[in-house]
């Protein structure tokens, strides 16, 4: 019976840890601002993604159309997503700030 109560102990207050350090990483990663180049992808029907100084790639799941310029170089807060995509490509990101600091090329695609 000792042995249960240790073990329970140890698991609850293991998890608890975990729980509030998760919540600490997840604090930081919204707070973080990325400045990076969007780019434009022919593949899987095309996309754009973001590609940061550090090499980071990120995949905008809420990129404005006035933001969709191939080579356009930005600085952008948001936070990574948990989702699936068809792209495959870099993070699921949902963008919550954006500032276009030089403009790219409008990529002349009749469905974007």
């Amino acid at each position: 019976m000792k042995k249960l109560t240790l073990i329970i102990s140890f698991l609850f207050v293991f998890g608890c840890q975990n729980a509030v350090s998760g919540d600490k990483v997840m604090e930081e990663k919204k707070s973080n601002t990325f400045q990076g180049t969007v780019q434009y992808f022919a593949m899987e029907g095309g996309f754009y993604g973001i590609v940061t100084n550090k090499g980071e790639k990120f995949l905008p799941q809420n990129l404005s159309p006035e933001h969709q310029q191939d080579g356009a170089v930005i600085e952008f807060s948001g936070e990574v997503q948990n989702v699936m995509t068809f792209q495959q490509w870099g993070k699921p990101f949902k963008i919550s700030k954006i500032k276009l600091l030089k403009p790219g090329n409008k990529h002349k695609n009749p469905t974007h």
